[in-house]
């Protein structure tokens, strides 16, 4: 679905209801619009539903290629609709569904924020969204809010302060329905645990994603989160943390492998992390080789944590500052 076709949908989705913003409600905030519409009762035909959450499914696949900016008015649009059904009283039959699609449009609003360097405005989303996640009865959603919400202290420099965050994340996707959430909340903890030092539980959490991951069904309802490719980095990413280079060269390398041509700010993530297992390992030339690669990509996205992490490299190679090959990494990074 292109964008357009993603609008038409959307507005289609309310054709003829009468809905939209009042000029009381657009002088709201997005996460103050939604938090308004979580008080109220709703709902909302099947063709409506569907629009929205194949509007949700397409926002997402589409943070693999387009810039935050620019995917976050769509995400705030889709936000919007989802409030004015919110807002239509008919029955109670669509609340879960709607109250799904809230957390899930706010989750991403959040992350791109998070993106985009506006953590105050990521944890507003992430705020509201935890409300929306909670009126659902599965716990996977609450889960999938904490998970994203984990990386706000982990890219504040603090990553000590994730763990009790995906330590609950960990305890309602485990009482969920979607084998997805589980997956990819055990990768996140993973890394988190790897970070902080803790070799065995890290390993084990990503034997628990594994697990997970083998018997996720199309219709699970974060099935579009999390895949293999995505699993593969994460090891690799943990196997750095862990000191354990060689063995995270080969688990990247092979990530690259199999990643879909499209899939832009993974790639230049991989990439990333591949450059600093070498720099760990002392191949300075290689390092350099890879993270140009990784710069090339990235500049495309301007993502915050692909750029965080293309900065953690550069400090790595400070001790080679002189060196030609980090010379040229330099000249590359100043277009950024």
């Amino acid at each position: 679905m292109e964008r357009r076709a993603f609008l038409r949908q959307l507005l289609g989705a309310v054709a003829g209801t009468g809905l939209g913003l009042t000029s009381d409600s657009e002088r709201l905030e997005p996460w103050e619009r939604l938090a308004r519409a979580l008080g109220q009762e709703s709902g909302v035909r099947v063709s409506e539903l569907r629009a929205l959450e194949d509007g949700i499914r397409w926002l997402r696949r589409q943070y693999a290629s387009v810039p935050s900016g620019r995917l976050l008015g769509l995400t705030e649009r889709h936000l919007d609709v989802t409030c004015g059904l919110l807002g239509n009283p008919e029955s109670d039959k669509s609340l879960d569904a709607l109250h799904a699609l809230a957390a899930q449009a706010a989750t991403l609003a959040g992350w791109l924020s998070f993106d985009l360097h506006d953590h105050a405005s990521a944890q507003h989303f992430y705020q509201v969204a935890t409300v929306a996640a909670k009126k659902h009865p599965d716990p996977s959603l609450p889960a999938y809010v904490l998970g994203n919400m984990s990386f706000l202290p982990t890219y504040k420099g603090v990553p000590h302060q994730a763990i009790p965050l995906l330590d609950e994340a960990q305890t309602l996707a485990d009482r969920g329905s979607s084998g997805a959430g589980r997956a990819w909340i055990a990768a996140v903890r993973a890394e988190a645990l790897a970070t902080n030092g803790a070799e065995l539980l890290s390993l084990k959490a990503l034997e628990k994603a594994e697990e997970q991951l083998a018997v996720v069904t199309t219709d699970d309802l974060l099935s579009d989160v999390f895949d293999g490719s995505r699993l593969t980095g994460f090891k690799g990413v943990c196997l750095i943390q862990l000191g354990r280079q060689e063995e995270a060269q080969q688990t990247l390398k092979g990530a690259l492998q199999s990643l879909e041509a499209s899939l832009d700010r993974q790639r230049a993530n991989i990439l990333t992390d591949l450059a600093i297992a070498y720099v760990r390992d002392r191949e300075i030339e290689e390092g350099c080789r890879v993270g140009i690669q990784a710069v090339e990509v990235a500049s495309s996205t301007r993502a915050a944590v692909g750029l965080q992490r293309i900065w953690q490299l550069r400090q790595q190679l400070q001790p080679w500052h002189d060196h030609e090959a980090v010379r040229q990494l330099d000249d590359r990074l100043l277009s950024l």
